[in-house]
This record gives structure tokens, sequence and C-alpha cells, in this order.
């Protein structure tokens, strides 16, 4: 995230709108694609139009920066999509914040846009093991855990990965449980190789 600055040095101004300070969140504010963690929510939050009149639009405060953003329907629909639509389970989650040139009212903005993915682990990070686990256990079918284990970061850690595949023998074995009375061990469970590291 780029910080506001008083500084009169003109590499600290990498786009021209962070000449005009602003306590909301805008594209030039963000240094490429930015995860957040949501803090807080004001559905209808009071702002100030040019034309003097006022309005009223949901914002979404982050625990990584101070500045507000005015979140559209877009974007709620995004996160929608990766949280579910109650507004209380969004606080604490991450997401993933980008631009994207759009065009409206005549011109060309470099608009703020969620990525319509949860963020994954930084390689040896561990944090999304703990997501792709969560996954494994919300599975209701063996079609969805599989596809929660083929959604797993790349470049995990050995460590990481022998989690993940325990929990995924684990719960398959649970899913199968159920449908019959199969005594295939744990160890004959494997959900096949894992996802491919990033090429250097």
């Amino acid at each position: 995230m780029r910080r506001q600055t008083d500084s009169n040095n003109l590499a600290d101004y990498p786009h021209v709108d962070l000449l005009y300070p602003s306590n909301y969140l805008k594209g030039a504010d963000l240094d490429g694609e930015e995860v957040v963690t949501v803090k807080a929510i004001e559905p209808r939050h009071e702002l100030a139009r040019t034309d003097n009149t006022k309005e009223r639009k949901p914002v979404v405060m982050f625990t990584e920066t101070e500045k507000r953003w005015v979140m559209n329907k877009t974007n709620a629909k995004t996160i929608a999509g990766l949280y579910g639509p109650e507004l209380t389970a969004w606080i604490g989650q991450r997401i993933i914040l980008r631009t994207e040139k759009v065009s409206a009212f005549g011109k060309v903005h470099d608009a703020i846009r969620v990525k319509p993915e949860k963020p994954g682990a930084r390689r040896g990070s561990g944090g999304g093991v703990d997501d792709a686990l969560a996954g494994f256990e919300v599975a209701e079918t063996e079609a969805e855990l599989t596809s929660a284990w083929r959604a797993l970061p790349k470049g995990l850690t050995k460590p990481d990965l022998d989690r993940a595949r325990v929990a995924f023998q684990r719960r398959m074995q649970e899913l199968r449980a159920p449908r019959d009375d199969e005594t295939e061990r744990l160890e004959t469970l494997d959900p096949g190789a894992p996802p491919e590291a990033p090429a250097a």
C-alpha cells in the first residue's frame, strides 16, 4: 500500500492521483495486488459529492490502512462469492485488491476491484494450508474434497503438504464411511500429486 506523503520528491508520486490526497482508498494507493483484512463495514456512510449534495454508500475499513474504501456493488458481490452474503462474516477475512482500467463518465479510471479468489499462502507461510484444511472440513462430497485439494496453493513446504495430505485422507475416509462399510485403510487414500510449483 502506498503511503501518503508530504514529500517534495517527484519519485514519491508515481501516479497523478497521489498529488491529491484523500481519506478514501483509490486505485493509485495500491502497489500492485494488495492483500487486506476487513476490519469493519459501515453500511451507509455519508459522502459529500462535488455538487455539495450528500449520498450514502457502504464503506469498508481495513487493518492495513486508515483510509476507507467505498465499496461498489460489483466488489460487494465478489466478496459475497468468497465469504457468503452475511456482512458480519466478512469481518476478519482477507481479500485481494487490484486495479483495473474502467470507463465511466467519458473517462478511463483506475478502479479498485476485488480479485475473485481467496489469498493463498506465500511460499512457506502455512496460511493457505489452514484455509485448505477448512475447505476440506466443509466438503460434503468426494468431488468437492478433490476440488479443494486441487486448489491448494503452489509452492507449499513439505511439512505443510504433509499436513494437507493427512487432512485430505481423513476427510475422504469420513465421507466414504456413511456410504458403505468399506475398510480401505487410510494409507491407500491418495489425492494424487500436489500442485506443481511455479516455474522460476
